[in-house]
C-alpha cells in the first residue's frame, strides 16, 4: 500500500513538473507571439512611410508634368499662329508626344489598379 502511495506521489510530482514545463512553454510562445506582432507592426508602419514617400514623389512628378504641359500648351498656341512649315511640323510632333504621354499615363494607372487588386 505504501509503495502504491509512493508511486502515486511520484506520478503526481511528475505531472506537476510537466504542468510547470507546459506553463513555461506557453509563456515563451506568448512572448514570441508578442515579438512577432511588434515586428509586424513596425514593418507595417515602415511600409506606410515608404508608400507615403513614393506617393509624394509621384505627386511631385505629376505637378512637374502639369507645369510642363502648361508650357507646352502656350508654345503650341504660338506655333499654331505661325504660317511657318517648321512650326506646323513642331505642332504635329507635339501632338504626337502628347498622345504618347496620355497613353503612358493610362498604362501607369492600369498598373496601379492591378497592383491594388
Amino acid at each position: 500500500l505504501q509503495a502504491t502511495a509512493d508511486l502515486q506521489d511520484l506520478e503526481l510530482l511528475g505531472l506537476e513538473k510537466q504542468m510547470k514545463v507546459n506553463e513555461e512553454t506557453i509563456q515563451l510562445l506568448q512572448d514570441e507571439i508578442e515579438v512577432h506582432e511588434t515586428e509586424n507592426q513596425a514593418k507595417g508602419e515602415e511600409m506606410k512611410a515608404e508608400r507615403a514617400k513614393h506617393e509624394s514623389v509621384i505627386q511631385e512628378h505629376a505637378d512637374e508634368v502639369g507645369r510642363m504641359q502648361e508650357e507646352l500648351n502656350k508654345l503650341t498656341e504660338v506655333l499654331e499662329l505661325s504660317d511657318d512649315v517648321n512650326s506646323k511640323n513642331l505642332v504635329a510632333k507635339i501632338t504626337e508626344v502628347e498622345e504618347l504621354s496620355k497613353h503612358i499615363a493610362d498604362l501607369v494607372q492600369q498598373h496601379k489598379r492591378e497592383k491594388e487588386l
